[in-house]
């Protein structure tokens, strides 16, 4: 088939399709829900704050349950945020028995976005150097606070959220 009957045959294809539907400029649900990837913000600009609230809204949904073993949903969370090139070190979150023997733990896990930066990254100077890829479009570090507890049913819940690591302690996830 030459390249003119290929593109005849396409057309004459797609000539049936609502462009409405088609999936070239949509990517949520056709049940009309609104969900995180609705294609309506970049999900992978971390510095825009409206970006921030809606991680923190899907970050949070592992809040409203109660856990058996609190690393299990941490490593969800790690799969799920890895979609966007956010990265964090869950090695560093604190053992079963560590949060059994203190009722209530919250740690702090830098956050990177595509594995950071390295090279040459400041115009006036010739050294080479890394970051997370975050913090000079932010303007601070990231970072995955998890607050660990146990419940009356000895079990395990878990705050999760992304902050901001500011040094004046102003919030930007707001």
């Amino acid at each position: 088939m030459s390249l003119r009957g290929f593109k005849t045959w396409l057309r004459d294809e797609n000539a049936g399709i609502d462009e409405d539907f088609s999936g070239k400029h949509s990517s949520g649900p056709p049940n009309g829900n609104v969900g995180l990837d609705d294609g309506s913000i970049n999900h992978y600009d971390v510095a825009d704050p409206e970006v921030l609230g809606q991680l923190n809204a899907y970050i949070g949904s592992i809040n409203e349950k109660e856990y058996l073993d609190p690393r299990v949903p941490v490593r969800q969370l790690q799969s799920k945020l890895a979609i966007i090139g956010l990265h964090f070190n869950d090695t560093f979150a604190p053992s079963l028995q560590e949060v059994e023997e203190q009722g209530l733990m919250t740690v702090e896990l830098d956050v990177t976005q595509f594995g950071g930066r390295y090279g040459k990254l400041d115009d006036e100077s010739r050294e080479i150097s890394s970051d997370d890829g975050i913090s000079h479009r932010l303007g601070a570090e990231l970072k995955l606070q998890l607050e660990y507890s146990i419940s009356a049913s000895n079990k395990y819940t878990i705050t999760a959220k992304l902050v901001a690591d500011v040094e004046d302690d102003s919030d930007i996830t707001t």
